[in-house]
């Protein structure tokens, strides 16, 4: 068994040890990092004197949220499960009911028998696979689990991460064929999160010559997904449907170039594109499709990448945690879900991108565009 040791754990992180002790730039970088910590500290210092000794109702609300968007998608699958209606309450009440398409009761359901160990389940689920799949060449992102997106993302119990995973591996496969059309399939079942992405792997298929086997699986996923809903009754389409309408009509939803904070979303653009950090189908997904709040933001994950001693990373990373005080209204959500695309730039390390500051054996990984 291997000896655990502070060595192994930097080199874990790709940092060699003697840069890190004597190198005059690393010096620099783990003030920066030190400064960085300190900042954060504070933060959560500030955020537990306003939430945790001087609002006991807003700390209790807090609370109640934890795993509500979860607990809203089993419920819904629980409800077809006994064969009742799991679009019914949503007409003529608020938001926050069951609004997915038929296709995903059939996997959410597999939840149910967990029971309220069911967000457990499926948060290890998520964070499991965004380990395996970043652990061997982009593991610094793991520094990201303080990044207020995903971290409210795992508190809610949501699933957008999961599909971005899924899109993701299937991105980074050489062909797309008839099994990563099942994927896809599986990805469509939150089409709104995934059409952009869809749509660019669609393209790519195509170039590749592999455009019909794609769409085979993609077609037959989505058959095997519709079946159990549509065999049991037929006009749960349409129910769906004016349930999403009503839906949608009681959202606030927002998109970045939808309103005056285009004119922070366009000088983003262009310093990510100057930065050269790539990635534009998940960030052209953060740009172009409305949400209902940040943690959608979690579709930028595989065009980031953090490391631990570059102060712009941390100066990003601090910079989520401070817009995570900013409340969420439909007057500010499309400058909050803005800033976070800027922030993003930071994250990368802005104008000194954390590539450079990488080993060679990390630097010269290709890139995912």
């Amino acid at each position: 068994m291997a000896r655990f040791s502070i060595s192994r754990v930097i080199l874990m992180f790709h940092v060699p040890l003697k840069t890190a002790i004597n190198g005059t730039r690393t010096k620099r970088q783990l003030k920066s990092g030190v400064l960085g910590l300190c900042l954060f500290a504070l933060v959560g210092c500030g955020t537990y004197g306003t939430y945790g000794t001087g609002d006991q109702e807003r700390l209790s609300e807090t609370e109640t949220l934890y795993g509500e968007d979860w607990r809203m998608l089993t419920k819904g699958a629980e409800l077809w499960l006994d064969q009742r209606d799991p679009y019914g309450p949503l007409l003529g009440q608020g938001p926050g009911t069951f609004a997915y398409p038929p296709t995903a009761l059939s996997w959410i359901a597999l939840f149910v028998p967990f029971g309220g160990m069911s967000i457990w389940v499926w948060n290890g689920i998520q964070l499991a696979a965004w380990v395996l799949l970043i652990w061997r060449t982009r593991r610094t992102q793991l520094l990201l689990l303080i990044w207020t997106p995903l971290a409210i993302h795992f508190y809610l119990g949501q699933n957008t991460l999961m599909y971005t995973l899924v899109l993701w591996a299937v991105a980074l496969m050489p062909r797309r064929g008839f099994l990563a059309g099942l994927a896809v399939a599986w990805a469509l079942t939150k089409p709104q999160v995934v059409v952009v992405l869809v749509i660019w792997l669609l393209w790519r298929s195509w170039k590749e010559g592999t455009f019909w086997p794609f769409v085979g699986g993609i077609a037959l996923g989505t058959l095997l997904l519709a079946l159990p809903a549509t065999l049991h009754d037929p006009e749960i389409w349409l129910r769906w449907f004016t349930a999403l309408v009503d839906f949608r009509q009681k959202l606030v939803m927002r998109a970045t170039w939808q309103g005056p904070w285009i004119i922070l979303a366009v000088p983003s653009i262009y310093l990510w594109h100057r930065a050269g950090y790539g990635g534009w189908p998940w960030l052209l997904s953060a740009l172009l499709i409305p949400y209902t709040s940040f943690y959608s933001m979690v579709v930028l994950l595989p065009s980031l990448r953090p490391h631990p001693l570059n102060r712009w990373t941390a100066l990003g990373l601090f910079g989520t945690l401070l817009l995570f005080l900013v409340p969420q209204t439909e007057a500010s959500l499309g400058w909050i879900l803005t800033a976070y695309l800027a922030l993003a730039w930071l994250i990368n390390g802005g104008p000194q991108p954390a590539q450079r500051s990488m080993p060679p054996s990390e630097r010269t990984l290709p890139e995912q565009r």
